[in-house]
């Protein structure tokens, strides 16, 4: 008898309007910039990348946010080599929000991004490395409310990852709030 109420009452939970009550998931397209300086050799290069998130509004104007991000493929030619690099990840943020009126939304995130990054020599022997690790990460942003569920939202963000000089990754996406 326990377990059929323990039962019924998390399908009850799971069921709720409260339940969903703040949850949101979202997706962004936007311009990858990877700069990197190794052995005195400078790889500036860009790319099209994209990010899949969602969360949860905890407090009014405090929530919690998690995704994948892929930065694309960017890549540079060094003297006559090509370099391609893949880099993705997998971030959180807390994210802090001001209301600018009632359809606008001004944000702030900081938090935290684990990253692998594949780099391919592509001209002559082909030369791959490998390289994962743990960084901070930061962004700003401006939101737009369509209506009650939906907003769009434009995002400046910093990945802090070890032995690049600058990652940041500029995007519109879309928001859609339960």
């Amino acid at each position: 008898m326990k377990n059929l109420l323990r039962t019924l009452t998390l399908v009850f939970w799971l069921v709720s309007p409260m339940a969903y009550a703040g949850v949101f998931i979202g997706g962004s397209v936007g311009q990858t910039n990877l700069e990197e300086t190794d052995l005195g050799i400078g790889f500036d290069a860009d790319d099209i990348g994209f990010k899949l998130f969602g969360g949860k509004r905890i407090l009014k104007f405090f929530a919690l946010e998690g995704g994948y991000i892929d930065f694309g493929e960017p890549d540079d030619v060094l003297f006559t080599n090509a370099l391609e690099v893949e880099l993705f990840g997998f971030d959180i943020f807390a994210v802090g929000t001001i209301p600018l009126g009632t359809s606008w939304e001004l944000f702030g995130k900081l938090g935290f991004i684990y990253w692998e990054e594949d780099k391919t020599l592509t001209t002559g022997p082909v030369v791959t490395s490998d390289s994962d690790g743990f960084d901070a990460a930061f962004g700003i942003g401006l939101a737009y409310k369509v209506n009650e569920h939906l907003l769009v939202r434009g995002e400046y963000e910093v990945f802090d990852i070890d032995g690049k000089d600058d990652v940041t990754f500029t995007s519109v996406g879309i928001e859609f709030r339960f």
